[in-house]
């Protein structure tokens, strides 16, 4: 086991893994974001921060984009 993101976390409810671009995609309970990172934890961003009442799941489709 390896710790890939350690700050600036609330709870984290959901994860996803995109293979082909090698993202992680994940939800924050606490914060209500929506956030993406390398799978080797760099390049982090938040994609969500409006209109998120407490995020839980999340799945990511490339094929659909």
């Amino acid at each position: 086991m390896k710790v890939i993101i350690r700050d600036n976390l609330g709870e984290i409810y959901g994860l996803a893994v995109e293979w082909g671009g090698k993202k992680l995609y994940f939800t924050d309970f606490i914060r209500e974001t929506i956030e993406v990172a390398n799978l080797d934890g760099t390049f982090r961003k938040t994609l969500i921060t409006e209109n998120l009442h407490s995020p839980r799941g999340i799945a990511v489709d490339p094929k659909s984009g």
